[in-house]
C-alpha cells in the first residue's frame, strides 16, 4: 500500500480530488446525503515531507469550507513515530508504517472512517493473484475439457458434441434434460472457437473477479452462462429448430462484460486500468460480429450479456458508508 494506491480506491469509491497547492498533502472529498467527508494523504517520504502549520490550517479551512468535522489525515511513513510526534496538533489521523506495511491507529483516535481502513487494508492485487484466480481456473478447465474432447472424437461434429453434453432445444424442453445448460458451457468446437472464446475471458474476466470477489463471480459465470442457454434454447423452441446442438462459454463471457459494465457504471467510469469505453466497444463489436458470422447463437450472448448485468445488479456492492 502507498499514496498512490490508496488514491486510486478513493477514486473509485467515489471521492473527488481537491487541489490545494501544499506540497506533499493529498485531499479528497465525497459527499453523501449533503453530509462531507474528508480525507487527506500525506507522504512523509524523504522528498514529499508536508509543512506540518499548513496542514493544520487546512484543516480548520477544510471544516469551515465544508462544514464539516468528519476530516481524517493519513500519513505514510517509514518512521511512524516521528511522523506521529508530527501530526500530533490534527484532529484525527492515522499512520501507515511502510516499514512493517501496517495501518497505526493510536489511541482517542477513531477505529473506523467510511470503509477507509477496509481501503488501505485490502491486499492489493500480486501477480500470483492474478495468475491463481478463479477465472483462469476456468479457462483452464474449459482447454483441459477441449483437450480431451478432440482426443477422443472430433469437436466439430455436432453428434459427438450433443453425446458428450452439449444441449438442443428438445433435449432441455421435451427431454427436461437441465444438466446440459452446464455441460454445454465447457464445449468448444474446433480450436479457432476455443482460443477466441479463453482469450477473450482472460482478458476480462480477471477484472471482473478482481472487482467483486471470487465466490461471487463464479456464482455470476455460471449464472449467465445458464440465462445465456435458457435464452437461446427458447428461441430455437419457437423457431421450430429443436435439434441445433450448442455449445461454448460464450453466453458466460458476455455475462462477464455485461456484469463489468454494471460496475464501472458504478465506480463512474474506472476500476483500476478497466474503463467503461472499452468494454461498450468490446460488447459492441462482439454482437456486430456474432450478427455476421455463422454458426453463432446470438440469442445466447444476448441473453448472458443481460443475465450478467442483473445478477451484477444483485451482487455486486460499490465500496461506500458505514454509518
Amino acid at each position: 500500500m502507498n499514496v498512490k494506491t490508496l488514491a486510486s480506491r478513493l477514486a473509485n469509491s467515489g471521492f473527488g480530488r481537491i487541489n490545494t497547492g501544499i506540497f506533499g498533502v493529498d485531499i479528497y472529498l465525497k459527499k453523501v446525503r449533503e453530509k462531507a467527508y474528508v480525507v487527506g494523504l500525506l507522504d512523509f517520504g524523504p522528498q514529499r515531507s508536508a509543512d506540518m502549520a499548513q496542514v493544520s490550517a487546512l484543516e480548520s479551512n477544510l471544516s469551515v469550507i465544508y462544514g464539516t468535522t468528519d476530516i481524517i489525515f493519513v500519513a505514510f511513513a517509514y518512521d511512524s513515530y516521528d511522523a506521529r510526534c508530527r501530526m500530533a496538533d490534527l484532529k484525527n489521523f492515522w499512520v501507515y508504517n511502510e516499514q512493517s506495511c501496517m495501518l497505526e491507529i493510536y489511541e482517542n483516535q477513531p477505529g473506523e472512517f467510511l470503509n477507509l481502513r477496509a481501503m488501505i487494508e485490502r491486499p492489493e492485487r500480486t501477480v500470483a493473484n492474478r495468475i491463481l484466480s478463479f477465472n483462469n481456473a476456468v479457462i483452464l478447465v474449459n482447454i483441459i475439457v477441449f483437450a480431451v474432447m478432440e482426443i477422443i472424437g472430433d469437436t466439430e461434429n455436432g453428434i459427438f458434441l450433443y453425446e458428450h453434453g452439449g444441449i438442443t432445444a428438445q433435449s432441455l424442453f421435451e427431454k427436461k434434460e437441465i444438466y446440459r445448460l452446464f455441460t454445454s458451457m465447457f464445449l468448444h468446437s474446433g480450436i479457432s472457437h476455443i482460443f477466441n472464446n479463453m482469450l477473450v475471458l482472460f482478458f476480462i474476466g480477471n477484472d471482473l473477479e478482481a472487482a467483486i470477489g471470487r465466490i461471487k463471480y463464479l456464482l455470476l459465470y455460471l449464472g449467465s452462462g445458464f440465462a445465456g442457454g435458457i435464452v437461446s434454447q427458447l428461441y430455437y423452441y419457437q423457431q421450430g429448430e429443436l435439434y441445433t446442438v450448442c455449445i461454448g462459454a460464450s453466453g458466460a463471457i458476455f455475462g462477464v462484460m455485461g456484469a463489468m459494465i454494471w460496475v464501472l457504471v458504478r465506480n463512474k467510469g474506472r476500476v483500476e486500468k478497466a474503463v467503461l469505453p472499452r468494454y461498450i466497444i468490446g460488447v459492441a463489436l462482439s454482437v456486430f460480429i456474432g450478427f455476421t458470422s455463422e454458426g453463432v447463437s446470438q440469442s445466447a450472448h444476448i441473453g448472458g450479456l443481460i443475465g450478467g448485468f442483473l445478477l451484477a445488479v444483485l451482487l455486486y456492492r460499490k465500496e461506500g458508508i458505514r454509518e
